[in-house]
């Protein structure tokens, strides 16, 4: 009887996360485009952190879109969670939350723990919505979950704003960062260093995008993992 229950809370879950990812498609109809023709490839294989810059509430659902073919967790703040309601639907969705205003590490095992069973984790390291487009400076918490789990940190920009049922929303992946931890440790200059490398590079791709650059276009030739 518990095995049954599990299996339909599962399906539950399938079911809301294949809904949720139609609206999407339907309300911001994605385009996803890579840096490189490596990309597509290496995100579908690769359990890896994902990092994006974050204009709405929506984003992760959006990224969701993207990563079709690979299983991804998403850090959610914990604040966001106030009703029964939101905890329940955010369950289903593979969400993880996050303490964003205390001191909390409790998500930095759970991510881990999720890389090491073949997830992705998604993390939008700016901590809050940057409704104007302007991408606030990048939070470490990611670099050191990178470090900790040896997964490679994926950078992906959105463009923005927001058009509901306008122009295509575009979602740019960049190549993969393997983070190496130096000889003498991991040390709070070498976790800054990083985070603000790959934070210029998410705002040099949010350039790319603003330059109408040609991209690779996403050929979607494997089945949705939900």
């Amino acid at each position: 009887m518990k095995r049954l229950f599990e299996y339909s809370d599962e399906a539950l879950g399938v079911l809301i996360r294949f809904l949720l990812m139609i609206g999407i498609k339907l309300i911001c109809r994605p385009k996803i485009y890579f840096t490189s023709p490596e990309v597509q490839k290496y995100m579908i294989e690769t359990p890896s952190v994902i990092i994006s810059n974050h204009l709405l509430l929506m984003d992760g659902a959006l990224i969701g879109t993207a990563f079709y073919g690979q299983k991804v967790h998403f850090m959610i703040a914990k604040d966001l969670l106030s009703t029964e309601p939101r905890r329940w639907i955010a369950s289903k969705c593979r969400c993880i939350p996050l303490k964003r205003y205390v001191s909390d590490t409790s998500w930095l095992k759970k991510g881990a723990e999720a890389i090491k069973k073949g997830s992705s984790i998604c993390i939008f390291p700016e901590g809050d919505t940057s409704r104007k487009g302007e991408t606030k400076p990048f939070k470490p918490g990611f670099v050191l979950l990178a470090l900790h789990s040896g997964a490679p940190i994926l950078p992906v920009c959105l463009e923005g704003p927001y058009k509901i049922f306008g122009k295509r929303q575009r979602i740019l992946i960049d190549k993969p960062i393997q983070l190496v931890i130096p000889a003498e440790g991991i040390t709070s200059d070498f976790v800054r260093s990083a985070t603000r490398l790959i934070n210029e590079r998410v705002l040099y791709l949010q350039e790319l995008l603003r330059e109408k650059t040609n991209f690779v276009e996403c050929e979607h030739k494997r089945r949705a993992v939900l």
